[in-house]
């Protein structure tokens, strides 16, 4: 499971940090009356099992869905790195 990520220069994403924890450690207010967890404990922090893009169009969502299913496939073999070096696309 992903605590974070961290996507650079890819398609239109120059610079993204995400964090997939909640805030300070905290969970979501009403969460001991319910049957599961919304969250998962590893480490001192509380991740989220699932999580929503959502924002207007054209602001990245799809590109950064494409960034972590290429670290999948990077994960597994399927992709090399020399395959996305293009120096010149950004500056």
């Amino acid at each position: 499971m992903l605590s974070s990520l961290r996507v650079r220069n890819f398609r239109c994403i120059l610079n993204l940090q995400m964090q997939f924890t909640y805030d300070l450690k905290q969970a979501p207010r009403g969460w001991k009356e319910l049957d599961k967890l919304p969250f998962i404990e590893d480490g001192g922090g509380r991740l989220m099992p699932c999580m929503a893009l959502y924002g207007p169009n054209a602001s990245g969502k799809s590109t950064i869905i494409l960034a972590i299913a290429t670290l999948a496939d990077f994960a597994r073999g399927r992709v090399s790195l020399q395959s996305f070096y293009r120096p010149y696309c950004f500056n």
